[in-house]
């Protein structure tokens, strides 16, 4: 079934389980995931029918988004979604960035999916695309584009 976007509401920040601490030790010892999971109690979580958000601040103004589906299943990548909960939990004009990382750095290990951001819109990247040519000057109305609305699906 597919649906339009639904605003994310915040939510009680869940006590762990030992069930959250046997899984996160598959990575690590126990001392570890009480590490992360005390961290995690300082985040802010945010639902909706389909997804869960941790909003994790990171210092200076930065801002960690973890994003998953509440069923644990892959997000559908489409990118309005993630757009909306930027949008959403930083504010409609502040940035944010999906980091792909060196090989050595990367933890695949749930479906999980990352944005980093600042929640201060006179905060901008030095790239990125603007509604400005930036090699012909040429201005685009970015509002005739044939973009469609954010939906998802969720069975």
């Amino acid at each position: 079934m597919t649906a339009a976007w639904e605003p994310l509401e915040r939510i009680e920040t869940p006590p762990p389980s030992e069930e959250d601490i046997a899984l996160l030790m598959t990575r690590g010892s126990r001392e570890d995931a009480l590490k992360l999971l005390a961290v995690e109690s300082t985040a802010e979580y945010w639902q909706n029918a389909v997804f869960l958000v941790l909003k994790i601040q990171l210092g200076s103004g930065w801002f960690k988004l973890r994003i998953e589906r509440r069923d644990g299943e892959p997000i559908s990548r489409e990118w309005r979604l993630f757009q909306n909960i930027k949008n959403q939990l930083l504010g409609p004009e502040c940035e944010a960035l999906e980091l792909y990382p060196a090989e050595s750095r990367k933890i695949d290990s749930a479906n999980m999916y990352h944005l980093y951001g600042v929640a201060d819109p006179e905060v901008k990247f030095s790239f990125g695309m603007t509604p400005v040519d930036e090699l012909g000057g040429k201005t685009y109305d970015v509002a005739r584009g044939r973009s469609k609305p954010a939906s998802y699906s969720h069975d």
